[in-house]
């Protein structure tokens, strides 16, 4: 039997706004992206992408709306003091090993509403 991986994820989401772009070190640089991701059962789940060196060169040319998959271990984002002063806690976010742009989302991609039941009116 071969071993899986102890922490793989994959995503496919849709970028909320545009990506944080962030040198470091000599020409290296880091992308962070903030996606929604919807499951099945259309709840919502906000998740942080992050890329380094290569895998950023493809990440910074991502916008708001754009559907991306992604494919990396998960971990903790790093803590955060807010603007008021008040201490956040990082959320979920994933380093990405694999990236690739899926396209923009169009209006024939939204889902078709649900017709809602009309009654029948019953004489007596």
């Amino acid at each position: 039997m071969s071993e899986f991986p102890k922490n793989l994820c994959k995503i496919t989401g849709e970028a909320t706004r545009d990506p944080r772009i962030h040198q470091y070190g000599e020409g290296r640089q880091v992308v962070n992206i903030n996606t929604k991701v919807t499951n099945d059962r259309n709840r919502t789940v906000y998740v942080g992408v992050v890329g380094f060196d290569d895998i950023a060169d493809k990440m910074q040319h991502v916008t708001e709306g754009t559907r991306f998959y992604a494919e990396g271990t998960l971990q903790k984002g790093k803590d955060w003091v807010g603007s008021d002063g008040e201490k956040r806690q990082g959320g979920i976010e994933i380093v990405a090993d694999e990236f690739e742009v899926l396209g923009k989302r169009t209006a024939s991609d939204d889902l078709e509403p649900v017709k809602a039941e009309t009654k029948k009116k019953v004489e007596f």
